[in-house]
């Protein structure tokens, strides 16, 4: 007996072993150079290679630009100018806080333009938690890890050379000190991009501090016309730091740095917390586990190698966006700057987030895999409220005057209506009505063009509002998020009716003569000439092509105004099947948005940026489900891959890669604020989805295949699912989802079912003193 108990023993330990050398290091296969391939006039992604935790409040990045350039890092640039502390969520939003620092040796090199050194790709590494380049003409090798608030360095200096380091502090107001007497470097920022659009209190800076290994042996400051050796200490516009290691010592160095919005005490704060006395491999040993726990949250079998690169690529690109904004005290409190008033305060704020591109799909995905992120996020817009008086809409780290739409409502109703609600709703309600009722301090704020919009029930294209049927059709969404929510939270009929109504204001601008939206002028007159390929002017980077189906909330409601079932299909048909043209005659501008729905080859559909992300998923409302899942297929294996051009537009704060792993999961939310999600194709044979409510939820499809796409049926749980959506509290619960699988459309799938997802049309034939209310005069 003790001899089989020892072998039973033997084989238990023998296979968790076993277990434990298969467990994937998945961060391995996240490829940050994806969609670094850009530039101004054609996005490949438009990102930039972050190291960096998730949701960190500091990224780390190589950076091939000038200062104050958006496209910090672009694959195709051959220099190196320095490894810049960056907050950027977009190009196009440009950075905030930064600085950066640069070894070098031989002479002295103290200008951008000068300091860079040639690199090639083969010589370069990029993964979340660890980048390594080789820095040719200063024949350095160096090397980043990251923790939230900061990094190490450890840079390879060539023997018998003058080795430099060099710290830039941007323009915009910046200060360096040199403490020879503890070896660091103390610092701080105020660079403010000027495109940002908003502007931030007096007091704004980023702090810093450098902790260097050893006593430097000469050392000195800068600005832009002077060097000034042996000076400790340096304010001015644009100004920096610089020093000389001893070259006859160990030329392996390791530097530790990390910042502060708050102080330069909170930034030595936050070194202490997160590196203290560490080495550069315990702190990669963390940052590696940091991103395998998370990204193991979703396991996929049955992949490709590009698939599995590509898959993890775009989860590691959604959790980067929105990032931390707070810090912890010495108490471990958390305290946060307000970009909004200056002051310190406590609570959690994050920042760095478009919510007109990550209401859609990023926001939803975080409320599966991460639901205590999203109480804390929401906690933090209302944090915003409190301290600047408005939800914020584009934030970084401020107010951002930048896209439309009112869509924290959306992020925050979709959360309360899953049942995310350690916040106070009573304050999110006061919060969002305000927003929804007055035009905020900048354009991007509360609503634009507010008082026509309850005049006229859209917003006329000629009373000098800018975007007119797009931002009539998104005030229409984001009023049936706020009936929703006031409905549950038992505001009465008197106080509701008015956004039940103006969620109904999406047909006053769309011409069921043409089957498009199209601009009104104040007397109820459609513009003529209309072209549906017009992009600008009463639409928002897109066409009425794009726009016809931003109706959300009500796509029984489009479907029934377009003429039903068959003329939806048949729109979305012409849509994919019509040339790609563009016109903008009115400043006969090209965009980059407008080419890359040129080369996504799919007609009119451009999947490239936000506004029809969706439409593709439209095809089950219709009857059609199968052409969904051909088309979804379609994008996801030619318009997504893990190479520096893997992406076909803007990342968009991870929006565009969260439709990619949520498609590839074989759903998507078409009506965030509904709780449910519609099917289009898996892409793998299984996935397994580890929840914080300890459940696992599994997606099975083991006859997929790349000619085994379309859908025969779906079982969940072993019960056939007669409905084309899967429900947020049914994911919740765990258990299995199995997809059959096969080579040929199965026609007849959900062509005419009873069990429909929400539409507001169907939910107002459910209630016919809606109704009424809805023909009130």
């Amino acid at each position: 007996m003790g001899e089989i108990k020892f072998y039973i023993q033997y084989f238990l330990v023998l296979m968790i072993l076993q277990g434990c050398q298969k467990k994937e290091q998945l961060a391995d296969y996240v490829n940050p150079l994806q969609g670094t391939l850009s530039s101004f006039e054609l996005s490949k992604g438009n990102t930039y290679p972050a190291i960096a935790l998730p949701w960190g409040m500091n990224f780390w990045t190589p950076q091939t630009g000038p200062n104050g350039n958006g496209w910090q890092y672009k694959y195709q640039d051959t220099i190196i100018r320095a490894f810049k502390q960056t907050h950027q969520p977009s190009p196009w939003i440009n950075d905030y806080g930064c600085f950066s620092i640069m070894p070098f040796s031989g002479n002295s090199a103290l200008t951008v333009k000068n300091r860079g050194s040639r690199f090639n790709h083969d010589m370069e590494i990029s993964k979340p938690y660890y980048y390594s380049v080789y820095l040719e003409d200063y024949e350095i090798k160096t090397e980043i890890t990251p923790t939230k608030r900061g990094a190490i360095f450890r840079i390879s200096y060539p023997q018998d050379k003058d080795n430099y380091l060099i710290i830039d502090g941007f323009p915009k107001g910046s200060m360096v000190s040199i403490d020879s007497l503890k070896n660091r470097i103390l610092g701080y920022s105020r660079f403010y991009a000027p495109n940002n659009k908003a502007s931030l209190p007096a007091n704004f800076a980023s702090y810093w501090v450098i902790q260097l290994p050893e006593k430097p042996e000469r050392f000195g400051c800068w600005d832009r016309n002077n060097l000034f050796p042996a000076k400790i200490s340096h304010k001015g516009e644009h100004v920096g730091a610089y020093i000389q290691f001893n070259s006859s010592k160990e030329t392996k160095r390791e530097i530790k740095v990390a910042s502060s919005f708050i102080s330069i005490d909170q930034a030595i704060i936050n070194l202490e917390q997160e590196i203290g006395s560490k080495n550069f491999e315990e702190v990669k040993d963390e940052a590696f586990e940091t991103w395998n726990n998370l990204l193991r949250k979703i396991k996929i079998h049955g992949s490709s190698e590009e698939q599995k690169r590509t898959f993890y690529s775009a989860l590691y690109r959604i959790y980067l966006f929105p990032r931390e904004f707070h810090e912890y005290d010495k108490s471990g409190r958390i305290i946060h700057y307000s970009p909004l008033n200056g002051e310190v305060f406590e609570g959690p704020l994050f920042t760095d987030n478009g919510l007109w591109d990550t209401f859609r799909a990023v926001h939803p995905f975080y409320t599966i895999i991460k639901p205590s992120f999203t109480n804390s996020f929401i906690e933090s817009l209302l944090n915003y409220y409190l301290e600047g008086g408005w939800l914020p809409e584009w934030f970084s780290p401020g107010y951002k005057d930048c896209m439309i739409g009112q869509h924290s409502s959306s992020v925050i109703i979709d959360a309360y209506m899953k049942g995310i609600r350690n916040w106070n709703p009573e304050l999110a309600w006061e919060a969002i009505i305000k927003g929804a009722n007055n035009e905020g301090p900048v354009e991007a704020l509360g609503r634009d063009g507010i008082a026509y919009y309850d005049q006229y029930g859209y917003i006329p294209y000629d009373v000098g509002i800018t975007e007119s049927v797009s931002k009539t059709l998104e005030y229409a969404y984001n009023d049936f998020c706020i009936y929703t929510f006031g409905k549950s939270l038992g505001k009465p009929i008197t106080e509701l009716e008015k956004y039940l109504k103006r969620s109904m204001n999406y047909k006053n601008i769309i011409d069921t003569i043409t089957n498009f939206p199209r601009p009104k002028d104040h007397l109820g007159n459609w513009k003529t000439p209309f072209y549906p390929d017009n992009w600008g002017h009463s639409f928002t980077e897109g066409s009425s092509w794009h726009w016809i189906w931003s109706v959300f909330h009500d796509i029984e409601g489009l479907m029934n105004l377009m003429g039903g079932k068959a003329a939806m299909e048949a729109k979305l048909d012409s849509m994919l099947s019509a040339d790609p043209t563009f016109r903008r005659d009115w400043d006969n501008k090209v965009i980059h948005e407008m080419t890359e729905m040129v080369l996504g080859g799919m007609g009119q559909y451009a999947h490239g940026n936000q506004p029809s992300q969706h439409a593709l998923y439209l095809y089950n409302y219709a009857g059609a489900s199968y052409k969904s899942q051909r088309q979804v297929r379609y994008v996801l294996d030619n318009l997504y891959h893990s190479g520096p051009d893997g992406l076909c537009g803007d990342e968009d704060n991870g929006q565009t890669s969260a439709w990619y792993v949520m498609s590839a999961l074989g759903f998507y939310p078409v009506t965030p604020g509904s709780s449910e999600f519609i099917f289009g194709t898996p892409l793998f044979k299984k996935v397994d989805i580890q929840l914080e409510n300890g459940n696992t939820f599994t997606i099975s499809a083991p006859n997929n295949s790349s000619e085994n796409y379309y859908i025969q049926k779906v079982f969940l749980n072993g019960n056939e699912l007669h409905r084309y959506y899967i429900r947020y509290d049914e994911i919740m619960n765990g258990g299995i989802l199995e997809f059959d699988m096969g080579p040929e459309p199965n026609y007849n799938l959900w062509k005419n079912v009873d069990d429909e997802p929400f539409s507001m049309s169907s939910y107002l034939r459910a209630n016919n003193k809606l109704v009424n209310i809805l023909s009130l005069k």
